[in-house]
């Protein structure tokens, strides 16, 4: 039972343009992404700053 709730985890559910910036929960704005591979796209987010601080 243990591996099937692991390997359920292993896709998420990712914004193209995230909410924060004004992307919807549309099916056209979300993509399947490997959850490490989600995990290190986010992760860069924080090593180059947010895009959307800083700006306006």
């Amino acid at each position: 039972m243990k591996w099937f709730v692991a390997s359920s985890r292993t896709l998420n559910v990712h914004h193209v343009v995230y909410r924060r910036d004004g992307g919807s929960d549309s099916v056209k704005n979300l993509v399947l992404i490997h959850a490490e591979c989600h995990r290190q796209h986010h992760a860069s987010d924080h090593r180059r700053g947010r895009q959307s601080e800083g700006s306006a």
